[in-house]
């Protein structure tokens, strides 16, 4: 029997492998896997996705577009970098600006209408206080980089790959298959006994806890108060399966796509430039861990961005169709 292995079938049952390893290893090691694909499986992924992105000219039309997108990042890039980042109310309001404007301008409306639309929103959250609601600040500051966008939009995307390939039997698979791995931690909760974070674990997760415990007020999972319950809880480990299960197949589902979107087809300077910074990023993780998570953070953040027009058109492209 021939298998050709860059087929779509292969690839989704590829996929479904590749999720049901995450589900293992997120279940017995959450709080090592989601450190160890952040680290070093995020990296690369933002790298390779962010030069895909560029030679698809970020999916907008126009390079003032383009131009504009980039200077957002910028400014967010420097902000980013003030006091408690998660809180900064500027942030707040122009990431939620900036997921407006890439939807209309996924929809082709001219530029200027386009940046009237950024501009309105920015000014009806920031100076209306929008952003001092916690509902806000949990969805689009919290939830928006993180489980939204690896969770969420990641669904849409095996959905929308769906609709791109004719209905694919095994891409209803993949998508089913999906799902049940994404509830199967609420549904079948923590239950073997013995594990526990290391310190050091723990020590590099603690960036990462607002997240957590946002989760758990928000979906009202749980009652996390404290680092005890973010590390030892039934309910705290339950929702770090959750997080270290999306994050990693979100990764890997990235990297099985080569044989679709061709993303590695690259220069050899643009191959040197990715491992180069790749490798730069690593070394200044392991010289200092809090800035090295901060900058990883950041290019995940910068990633996210400019993802932005993409998450748009594919959203588009299922209720279309085509």
């Amino acid at each position: 029997m021939n298998i050709n292995f860059g087929s779509i079938d292969a690839i989704n049952y590829l996929n479904i492998f590749l999720m049901l390893c995450s589900v293992a290893m997120a279940y017995f090691f959450p709080f090592e896997l989601f450190l160890v694909a952040f680290i070093f499986l995020g990296p690369l992924h933002y790298l390779t996705e962010i030069s895909w992105l560029e030679k698809k000219n970020y999916y907008l039309q126009g390079k003032f577009a383009v131009y504009f997108l980039l200077l957002i990042l910028l400014v967010i890039a420097w902000f980013y970098f003030f006091p408690q980042p998660y809180y900064n109310p500027f942030i707040n309001s122009i990431l939620f600006s900036t997921f407006i404007l890439a939807a209309i301008l996924a929809f082709k409306a001219r530029i200027w209408v386009s940046m009237l639309c950024f501009l309105g929103s920015f000014i009806l959250v920031y100076f209306t206080q929008w952003h001092t609601q916690d509902w806000f600040l949990i969805v689009f500051t919290i939830f928006l980089p993180t489980i939204i966008h690896i969770s969420i939009f990641t669904g849409l995307f095996i959905l929308s790959g769906i609709v791109k390939n004719n209905n694919h039997l095994s891409g209803w698979i993949l998508l089913v298959c999906f799902f049940s791995c994404t509830f199967f931690f609420f549904v079948m909760p923590f239950q073997h006994t013995g594990y526990q974070a290391s310190s050091t674990v723990q020590s590099l997760y603690f960036d990462f806890i607002v997240l957590n415990k946002k989760f758990s007020d928000f979906f009202q999972f749980g009652h996390i108060n404290s680092l005890e319950d973010i590390f030892n809880s039934k309910e705290g480990i339950v929702i770090m399966q959750f997080i270290a299960f999306s994050y990693t197949y979100h990764y890997l589902n990235w990297f099985t796509k080569t044989s679709v979107i061709k993303w590695h087809e690259v220069s050899v300077f643009r191959a040197i430039a990715i491992s180069g910074t790749y490798i730069t990023l690593l070394l200044v993780f392991f010289w200092d861990k809090k800035l090295g998570i901060s900058l990883l953070t950041l290019l995940s953040l910068a990633h996210l961005i400019l993802e932005f027009p993409l998450n748009w058109i594919s959203v588009k492209q299922i209720f279309k169709g085509d």
